[in-house]
């Protein structure tokens, strides 16, 4: 779950529930993008004819993500 920095009187009013949600897509679109990178890392890899044991070891970290 994401950080919380609203008030916590209003954890569940109609401002606090929003920024929560900004605060979780921020985290997501990071999140994705991250994978995105190291994909493309492994399309490079490929390309270039990279070892079998290097591939892995990208794939595995793509994977933990």
């Amino acid at each position: 779950m994401g950080v919380w920095y609203g008030n916590p009187r209003s954890e569940f009013s109609m401002e606090g529930v929003m920024a929560q949600e900004r605060v979780s897509q921020e985290l997501l679109l990071k999140r994705l993008k991250r994978i995105e990178g190291q994909v493309r890392g492994i399309q490079r890899m490929i390309a270039d004819g990279r070892d079998c044991e290097s591939l892995i070891t990208q794939l595995a970290a793509v994977r933990c993500h």
